[in-house]
């Protein structure tokens, strides 16, 4: 998924929605976001942290709401494993990436 996609989806979004990634031993929040290249491909990714706080939706839309970016894909980086974002499913006022 781009960037420009998930800001899309997101903009209906509560202001305070968090979003989350769940593997079968742990809930990962988001936290930084950096750009990396893959196969000489920039991309953007968002490092996933065990804290119990997540950025929440407005603070993604200001952070990935740069044009630069706008045509990257979207990543989620767990410990050294990249994941890439297709989309999230809400949940108790909760994101859940997928």
């Amino acid at each position: 998924m781009l960037v420009i996609d998930f800001l899309q989806l997101i903009q209906d979004l509560r202001r305070q929605t968090q979003f989350f990634y769940q593997t079968p031993t742990q809930k990962w929040a988001c936290g930084p976001i950096s750009v990396i290249t893959i196969k000489e491909q920039p991309c953007l990714v968002i490092q996933m942290t065990t804290q119990p706080r997540s950025l929440q939706q407005w603070e993604l839309t200001v952070l990935l709401n740069k044009p630069d970016y706008l045509n990257l894909p979207v990543y989620l980086q767990i410990e050294q494993q990249l994941i890439a974002v297709y989309g999230f499913r809400l949940t108790n006022g909760e994101a859940w990436i997928s």
